[in-house]
């Protein structure tokens, strides 16, 4: 996050709506004898409203949270479950497929074509 203030703010406006804009970045102006403001983009503001209007029912807020851990734990049962295929494919492989096989997914050949992860 950057910070600048007001004098810089005022002279490099431009570039600092730039780069707000094109880095999801957001910028702090600290004013003399004034309270700081920030400058974020529109998608970015639009994003936290819409998580505080969310968030501001408290049955929705269960809700989302309820779905939020069911959705980890689905990721980390179907991760598990690819660990597993990982331990058995390899217990059947000789020495020389495994290596070989490890050798094409540190090289990405394979996580291209197939995501184990996901």
């Amino acid at each position: 996050m950057q910070v600048v203030n007001f004098t810089e703010a005022r002279n490099n406006l431009k570039s600092i709506f730039d780069d707000v804009y094109h880095n999801s970045e957001a910028v702090i102006v600290n004013r003399k004898n004034a309270e700081n403001v920030v400058i974020i983009s529109l998608d970015r503001f639009n994003a936290i409203d819409e998580t505080a209007y969310l968030l501001s029912s408290e049955a929705n807020k269960k809700h989302l949270l309820s779905s939020i851990n069911e959705l980890r734990k689905s990721k980390a049962d179907k991760a598990s479950k690819n660990e597993d295929w990982i331990d058995r494919t390899f217990a059947v492989m000789s020495d020389n497929d495994a290596e070989g096989l490890l050798e094409e997914i540190q090289s990405s050949r394979v996580n291209k074509e197939i995501d184990l992860w996901s």
